[in-house]
């Protein structure tokens, strides 16, 4: 039998994080805010000119809600086409993440520094579209065992918008969902 796997947002000081469940199928959501809050409504203020500015990171992992003495892996990410993200469309919204070994809080003095929209933030990867999905992920994977985060890893997302935005800035600006493919054995 297979795991349940959801998807949870890791919040707080304290390693590895308060488990959030952000998962789609159960209509829960992330918002990328200025705060250590899954849920958050501390919106970003739309730059002037080509100035882009980011989210505090969310750490993202999944999570094993009962497991079945499998184990995760080639886990992979992507984000659903729509709506256009990172350039393509002209949305003027963006989407980047990174892979860490450990759990650090989300502050704004660890955030992504505001820049000119030119290319990805260094130590960052864009995300890709489905269904091209990124490269094996190996610190994504684990074992998946009853009330646990599978993998070593934590996944940091960060969004941004830039001055070029014509949206509205609000606490409902739709970003595209964040798709995982993973084998189980």
């Amino acid at each position: 039998m297979p795991a349940v796997i959801k998807v949870g947002a890791f919040t707080g000081a304290s390693s590895p994080g308060t488990y959030n469940n952000i998962t789609s199928s159960d209509s829960l959501k992330v918002s990328f805010d200025l705060s250590d809050t899954y849920n958050g409504t501390t919106t970003l203020t739309i730059p002037t000119g080509t100035t882009r500015t980011f989210s505090w990171y969310r750490n993202i992992k999944l999570y094993c809600v009962t497991g079945a003495s499998t184990t995760l892996s080639n886990v992979k990410v992507a984000v659903a086409a729509s709506p256009a993200i990172n350039g393509a469309s002209s949305s003027h919204l963006y989407m980047y993440y990174k892979d860490v070994a450990t759990y650090t809080q989300a502050s704004g003095a660890n955030k992504l520094a505001d820049d000119t929209v030119t290319t990805t933030p260094a130590g960052q990867t864009a995300f890709t579209v489905d269904p091209t999905f990124s490269a094996a992920i190996t610190g994504l994977g684990g074992a998946a065992t009853t009330a646990t985060p599978v993998g070593t890893d934590y996944f940091q997302v960060s969004a941004g918008v830039d001055g070029s935005y014509t949206g509205g800035g609000n606490a409902n600006t739709t970003l595209p969902n964040i798709e995982f493919q993973y084998d189980e054995a």
